[in-house]
């Protein structure tokens, strides 16, 4: 499909959505007040369920595999102290410190 196709699709989708919404609004009997409150919440709900997939998939991917570190326990004595699965986690924890605070200042407003 061409650009102009998929903007006009879009551009009909858009439209279609914001036909819903003014029927369920309709439905509802909600004025503006009651809309903005509703869309607040849902930026808000948004923006929380992205940071904490983000905060997960950053912390599984830091932490690293089971598997790789059995095979490196094969490898090494128990009594080694390992650096760097040390630092992944320091870096999973400051990493996620930073989310909540970014996140908390973001719902605070």
């Amino acid at each position: 499909m061409s650009k102009r196709k998929n903007a006009e699709k879009l551009e009909d989708q858009k439209d279609e959505l914001l036909k819903a919404i003014d029927e369920l609004r309709e439905t509802l009997n909600l004025d503006e007040e009651d809309m903005e409150t509703i869309k607040d919440w849902g930026i808000a709900i948004l923006v929380t369920g992205v940071s904490a997939l983000v905060i997960y998939q950053l912390i599984k991917k830091l932490s690293g595999n089971k598997k790789d570190d059995e095979q490196e326990d094969d490898d090494h004595d128990e009594d080694t102290f390992h650096v760097p699965q040390l630092l992944k986690q320091q870096l999973a924890l400051f990493l996620a410190a930073y989310a909540k605070k970014k996140l908390s200042s973001f719902l605070a407003s």
